[in-house]
C-alpha cells in the first residue's frame, strides 16, 4: 500500500489548510529543494516540530518517540560511532538481541539504515524523533567521553596553564588548540545539554568547583584543579569582552556560542573572591525568544485577556518584576512583538539588546561612553515615542 504524500495527508487530517500547503510547496520550490517539507512547515509556523513529527510517524506507520522522556540505553548508543550519528542525525536508543532501535528524522531513508547496519552488524529498526531532540541526545550521550579527554588534556598541561600569558591568550591559533579553550567550550556545551540555566565556577583553596543549575537546583558538574582556575576565568573574560587585566572589581559581559545547531546567548558575570574570581554564566537560547507570542506564555485565559487589554491602554506604566529566570525578558519581548505596529513608535533601552525585533528602535546601554539608562531615557523623550521600554531600573 503506497503512502499518500505527507502534504495531502496533513490536509486530509485537518492539520493544515490547502492554502497553507500551497505556501509550503512554493517556499520549498524557492529554496531549490535545499529545505525539507517538514522544515518549511515548522519555519512558517503552521505546525510545531513535535506535531509534524507525530503526523509524519502516523503517515509512514512508524513509531514516534519523545527522546526527552525515555531512557536511552547507553550500550546501544556506543554501538554507533559519534561521527556516523552526527552525519546522518541518528541515535541508537535500544538494543534487543540482534535488533537495534535507531531514532531518526528520516525513517524511509534506506541508505542511512544500511550504513548503520554495515557499521554495527545489527538489524536496524527505525523510530521517528524530531531533529532537534536527536541533536540534543547526541550531544548529551556522547559528551561525557569528550569531558574526560579534555580534562586529561588540561591535566597534561600541568602548571603551564596558569602561566599562560595574556599575549598568548590573544594569539588566536594558540588559543583555539589550547586545552583550556576546549574546557571552556565543553563546560557550556554540557551545561546546555543538561538543560541548565546557569553555570557557577567557584574558586576554593585546593580546587575549583563547577556547578550548574538544573530545574532550580544546583548540581555539581565537575571539580578541576585550582591551577587551572586563573586561565579558565581569563578565557571566559576574554570571549565575553571584559577587561582581563582588572581582577579587583566585578565585571559583566556576554558572548554567543553555537551548541548542537542552537545559537546560545551567554551572559557572564565575574565577582572577586578570596581565592580568585567567581564566574557565573547565564545561558539563554536566542532561538526561542523570537518564536514566543503572548499566547505562548502559558497564562490562564483570564490573565491573558487582562494582559492584552493592558497592552492596548495608551497611557500608563507596566512594571514587569520577578525573581531570576522567571521569564521577565521573554514576557517583555512577547509584549513588544504584539505592540510593534507601523503606526506606533516604540523605543527600548536594553543592556544588552538580546533579540532584534523588526519595527522597534532598540538602543543599547554603553557605560564607558556615558550611555546609561538615565541618559538614554532623557534623550528618548525627545524622540517622540509612543511606547518606551526600559530594560532595568536599579537606581532613583
Amino acid at each position: 500500500m503506497r503512502n499518500e504524500r505527507i502534504g495531502d495527508y496533513l490536509v486530509n487530517q485537518g492539520l493544515i489548510t490547502s492554502e497553507q500547503l500551497q505556501q509550503v510547496l512554493d517556499a520549498q520550490k524557492a529554496s531549490n529543494g535545499a529545505k525539507k517539507f517538514g522544515d518549511v512547515v515548522v519555519e512558517l509556523g503552521f505546525m510545531s516540530e513535535v506535531n509534524f513529527a507525530k503526523a509524519l510517524a502516523g503517515n509512514l506507520r512508524v513509531q514516534y518517540v519523545d527522546l526527552d522522556n525515555i531512557e536511552i540505553n547507553t550500550d546501544a548508543v556506543q554501538m554507533v560511532p559519534e561521527a556516523l550519528a552526527r552525519k546522518h542525525t541518528v541515535i541508537a536508543i535500544n538494543v534487543q538481541g540482534k535488533r537495534l532501535s535507531v531514532a531518526t528524522n528520516d525513517p524511509v531513508n534506506f541508505i542511512v539504515l544500511e550504513d548503520i547496519k554495515v557499521s554495527t552488524g545489527m538489524d536496524t529498526v527505525p523510530v521517528l524523533a524530531t531533529t532537534s531532540a536527536i541533536n540534543k541526545a547526541i550531544g548529551k550521550c556522547y559528551s561525557m567521553q569528550n569531558v574526560d579527554s579534555v580534562l586529561e588534556g588540561v591535566a597534561g598541561m600541568g602548571g603551564d596553564l596558569g602561566e599562560m600569558s595574556e599575549a598568548d591568550l590573544e594569539s588566536k591559533d594558540r588559543v583555539e588548540s589550547a586545552p583550556i579553550v576546549k574546557l571552556a567550550t565543553t563546560i557550556v556545551e554540557n551545561s546546555y545539554r543538561a538543560d541548565a540555566t546557569d553555570i557557577h565556577i567557584e574558586p576554593f583553596d585546593k580546587y575549583t568547583r563547577i556547578r550548574i543549575r538544573v530545574n532550580g537546583d544546583l548540581v555539581e558538574l565537575m571539580n578541576i584543579s585550582s591551577a587551572v582556575h586563573s586561565a579558565l576565568t581569563t578565557r571566559f573574560k576574554l570571549i565575553s569582552g571584559m577587561n582581563i587585566a582588572e581582577k579587583r572589581i566585578p565585571q559583566d559581559g556576554r558572548f554567543t556560542q553555537v551548541v548542537d545547531g542552537t545559537t546560545l546567548d551567554v551572559r557572564v558575570s565575574s565577582l572577586p573572591m578570596v581565592h580568585g574570581e567567581k564566574i557565573v554564566i547565564r545561558i539563554l537560547s536566542t532561538g526561542q525568544i523570537a518564536l514566543r507570542k503572548i499566547t505562548d506564555l502559558g497564562m490562564s485565559d483570564y490573565n491573558y485577556q487582562l494582559f492584552e487589554s493592558m497592552l492596548r491602554v495608551p497611557h500608563g506604566v507596566i512594571l514587569v518584576t520577578g525573581p531570576t529566570g522567571s521569564g521577565k525578558t521573554t514576557t517583555l519581548y512577547a509584549a513588544l512583538g504584539e505592540i510593534a505596529k507601523p503606526n506606533v513608535n516604540v523605543v527600548t533601552v536594553e543592556d544588552p539588546v538580546e533579540k532584534a525585533i523588526d519595527g522597534i528602535n532598540q538602543c543599547q546601554v554603553n557605560q564607558k561612553a556615558g550611555m546609561t539608562f538615565a541618559a538614554a531615557l532623557r534623550s528618548i523623550l525627545r524622540q517622540d515615542p509612543d511606547v518606551v521600554m526600559i530594560g532595568e531600573m536599579r537606581d532613583t
